[in-house]
């Protein structure tokens, strides 16, 4: 031992030893190790926020996913339907008048006509019906809010997309149109049936979008908007004032004429739509191009709601539907139109 320890040994209490001085600081080392904090961690990764689940896919007709659409989804193919007309989440729904119906429909078609989803508001003849309306109808026919609805007519889809401008104004999530309709269904000798499906009655709960919806008080604030374009798919007669239906004829001032008939392959009632790349030249052709906001017209919201399908078929994500058309516009003396030079 140095010294010195030995002086400062020789200073401390004879009970206090250099081993009990050791053994007191390395019992205080460890105390003060004990009560200091522990030194800082590095924080664990936060965990990921959990996504929303996703809504249930709606199965793709891989026959019309090969025409281009960016929504195939919306129609199907009567060899897809033939295949799965039994599935379980399926409504196939038949637009035509009750009386074609009781004569031979689609197996497991329900009949809802295209006259009782439209009212009659004083001289408008094919206004949206009111909510409560819907909800009784489609609840009693036993379609629910999960149903993917299947519609189908014969007359080239026109009252099929009527039904599915409707339904989709209301909110369902899950509408297709089976193209061809009935007409190409019987071609194919496919099963015919005047069975008549017995569903059960179910809640139905609608939830209206005015944004699909177009007014005359829209438009006429709209008309110097360039994000705006207006479509008619009238004839091009009704279009040019020549063939006039209501108090004045010609158009709504630069809207582009695309007479609805045109998106369909030909004039038979089992006629399909064109290929994707077909329609999407006449639109881009007059100015109706998807960075726009689209309001179709014709004269009642029938025709207008074919062209209102057929532009979100092919992707057109702000599309409105004008349901009062020229009955609203053409027979009201203040509204401005347009006819073309003679």
């Amino acid at each position: 031992m140095d010294k010195g320890r030995n002086n400062t040994m020789s200073r401390l209490p004879a009970w206090l030893s250099y081993k009990t001085l050791a053994t007191v600081g390395l019992a205080a080392t460890l105390l003060a190790a004990a009560c200091s904090p522990a030194p800082a961690q590095p924080a664990a990764p936060a965990a990921p926020a959990k996504a929303a689940p996703a809504a249930p896919a709606v199965a793709v007709d891989p026959e019309i996913a090969a025409l281009g659409y960016a929504r195939p989804e919306l129609l199907l193919s009567t060899g897809w339907l033939a295949q799965h007309v039994n599935d379980a989440d399926l409504r196939i729904v038949d637009v035509r008048p009750a009386d074609k119906y009781a004569a031979g429909h689609l197996p497991n078609a329900i009949s809802v006509p295209s006259g009782v989803l439209n009212v009659t508001v004083g001289k408008l003849t094919n206004e949206l019906p009111p909510q409560d309306k819907l909800e009784e109808l489609l609840g009693n026919a036993g379609i629910g809010n999960d149903a993917r609805i299947v519609l189908y007519d014969d007359q080239r889809s026109l009252n099929a997309a009527r039904a599915y401008f409707v339904l989709d104004y209301y909110g369902h999530k899950k509408i297709s149109i089976l193209n061809g309709g009935s007409p190409k269904w019987e071609k194919e000798t496919r099963e015919i049936t005047r069975q008549v499906a017995k569903l059960n009655p179910v809640k139905y709960t609608a939830t209206a979008n005015s944004s699909k919806l177009a007014t005359r008080e829209y438009i006429l604030a709209n008309l110097k908007n360039l994000a705006v374009g207006v479509c008619d798919t009238r004839s091009p007669n009704e279009y040019a004032g020549t063939d006039v239906r209501a108090a004045r004829g010609g158009h709504i001032p630069d809207a582009k004429n695309v007479n609805w008939e045109l998106n369909m392959t030909s004039a038979d009632p089992g006629a399909v739509f064109k290929p994707a790349v077909e329609i999407a030249k006449l639109y881009d052709a007059q100015g109706l191009t998807k960075d726009k906001e689209i309001i179709t017209l014709c004269q009642s919201g029938v025709r207008a709601a074919h062209g209102y399908f057929t532009h979100q078929l092919l992707g057109y994500t702000k599309v409105r539907n004008f349901d009062g058309s020229w009955e609203d516009w053409g027979n009201d003396q203040t509204t401005p139109i347009e006819k073309p030079a003679a």
